[in-house]
C-alpha cells in the first residue's frame, strides 16, 4: 500500500477543517453558467455585505481602471464580467480564511502571516499588470485569472505555519541562512513544499486548473511555459524578491533568476511594457493593501 504523501495528508486536514463560503462556492457555480445574469449573481453577493463592499472596491480600483465608478454589486459585477467576479469572490473568500491572528494550534502569528499575505496582495497586482501589459495572445486569454493565481501563489506558506507551526516556523529563516529558495528548504526539513501544499488545497477546493498549476509550477516557470499563468507568476516571484517591495520574499534577493529574461521575452513582457506595468504597480498596490488587509 503506497503511502499517503506528507502534503495530501496535510492538505486533507486544512479542508476538513476549511471550506469556502456558502456565498463563493454559489459564485463561482452561477459564473460558470453562460446563462447566469447579472441580477442573478446581484442577488447571491448580496447576501454578504463585506464581499459586496471589496467587490465595489475593486471594481473602482486604478487596477482595473474604469472611468464611471461602480455604485452598486449590479455594476461592479457588469464592469468585471463573470470570470473576474467569480475569481475576486474566491480571493475575498479565502483571504478570510488565512488573514487569523492565531494559527490552528493557537500560536501568535499575525506579524509573519501578515508579511506573507502583503506580498500575495502585492502578487496579486503585479500578475495582473504584467499580464496586461503582454504582448502574448495566450497570456492575455488568461489575464481575467492572473490576479487570483498571484494572490494565492504562497497560500501554501500561510497554511503550512496554521496547521504545522512548530515544524514550520524556523523553515523561513532557514532560506535566508542557506541562501536558498523556500522551496528547496522546505524539502530538505518538511518533505513537501509550499507550492505542493497550495495547489492540492486548492485542487481540493476546486480552484480553475490553471491557477491550481500555476500555484504548483511557479518556483519553476521555465518547466511550465504550457501554461502562461505559470512562467507569469514566476516572474513576479523574482521582481518581488527584493527589500524595496513590501512583504515576505521566498527567494533570497540575491539568488540569480536563471532565464528569467527568456521568460519575459516569451511572454512579451520587456523593455517598457515591463517598466510601465512596475509604474503602475506602485501606484495600485496602496488601494489594494486597503481593501484585501482590513
Amino acid at each position: 500500500m503506497a503511502t499517503e504523501a506528507p502534503e495530501e495528508k496535510l492538505a486533507k486536514k486544512i479542508t476538513d477543517a476549511m471550506s469556502l463560503s456558502a456565498v463563493a462556492q454559489q459564485v463561482a457555480q452561477l459564473a460558470g453558467d453562460i446563462n447566469c445574469s447579472v441580477a442573478e449573481l446581484d442577488k447571491v453577493i448580496s447576501k454578504d455585505p463585506a464581499m459586496s463592499s471589496k467587490l465595489i472596491k475593486m471594481a473602482n480600483s486604478s487596477l482595473f481602471g474604469f472611468f464611471k465608478k461602480s455604485r452598486n454589486v449590479s455594476d461592479a459585477v457588469t464592469r468585471l464580467g463573470l470570470k473576474q467576479t467569480r475569481n475576486l469572490a474566491y480571493s475575498f473568500c479565502v483571504g478570510n480564511l488565512v488573514s487569523g491572528e492565531k494559527s490552528a494550534e493557537g500560536h501568535e502569528h499575525e506579524y509573519s502571516q501578515f508579511n506573507v499575505w502583503c506580498h500575495s496582495v502585492a502578487a496579486g497586482a503585479l500578475n495582473d499588470l504584467l499580464a496586461k501589459h503582454s504582448g502574448a495572445r495566450e497570456l492575455r486569454k488568461h489575464s481575467d485569472a492572473a490576479f487570483l493565481t498571484g494572490l494565492l501563489h504562497d497560500i501554501g506558506v500561510i497554511l503550512a505555519d496554521q496547521y504545522k507551526h512548530k515544524d514550520y516556523y524556523s523553515v523561513p529563516g532557514m532560506m535566508t541562512y542557506l541562501n536558498q529558495s523556500l522551496p528547496k528548504v522546505e524539502s530538505r526539513f518538511l518533505g513537501f513544499t509550499h507550492e505542493d501544499l497550495g495547489a492540492r488545497v486548492l485542487e481540493k477546493w476546486k480552484f480553475p486548473k490553471e491557477v491550481v498549476d500555476a500555484v504548483q509550477g511557479h518556483h519553476s516557470p521555465g518547466q511550465h511555459l504550457d501554461n502562461p499563468l505559470t512562467p507569469l507568476t514566476g516572474i513576479t516571484e523574482y521582481v518581488l524578491a527584493s527589500n524595496e517591495f513590501p512583504g515576505f520574499h521566498d527567494v533570497p534577493a540575491d539568488i540569480p533568476a536563471r532565464g528569467l529574461e527568456d521568460i519575459k521575452f516569451k511572454l512579451e513582457i520587456i523593455g517598457e511594457p515591463f517598466n510601465e506595468a512596475i509604474e503602475e504597480f506602485w501606484k495600485t498596490a496602496p488601494e489594494l493593501m486597503d481593501i484585501y488587509l482590513q
